[in-house]
Formats: C-alpha cells, structure tokens, sequence
C-alpha cells in the first residue's frame, strides 16, 4: 500500500461476507499495518546471513586448528589447555 504521502506500507488484509438482510450484504474489510514487522523480519534474515558469511570463513580456520593439536589439548573460548 502506497500512504497519501507516497511512503510504502505493508499491510495484511482479511475479508468476510458480511449480510444483514437478504437485500443487505457486502464484505468488512480488516487492515492492519505489518510494515514494522517485515522490516523486523528482513533485518533478522541479514543477521542470519551475516552469520552464516562468517561462520563459513571461521569454521575452516578452526578445523585446520584442531587438526594441527596434539591428542589431548583441546582448544576451547577459554585459550588452549591439556585434558
């Protein structure tokens, strides 16, 4: 939807058959504004990009660690220690 101003909106829409008398019938018309939770949706879906970009360049780095430790050490958030 396009607002008097011009600044699109996105709006969700639900209709039901409306009749009052055999003569008398229509349909309501239910909008509710949605724009601030598609906006919300949007920036959650470029988060999970971000994260998969990233994760996607750390893991390598991280296996080829794990790779070059001694059986035994183990590499963890704290630094690297003997268990």
């Amino acid at each position: 939807m396009v607002t008097a101003s011009g600044e699109k909106r996105w709006v969700q829409t639900d209709k039901v058959p409306y009749r009052e008398t055999r003569e008398r019938c229509g349909v309501l018309l239910f909008c509710v504004d949605i724009t601030e939770r598609k906006r919300a949706e949007e920036a959650l879906r470029e988060g999970q990009r971000q994260n998969e970009f990233l994760a996607s360049i750390i893991e390598p780095r991280f296996a080829a660690l794990r790779r070059r430790l001694p059986d035994g050490v183990w590499a963890g958030e704290r630094g690297v220690r003997a268990v």
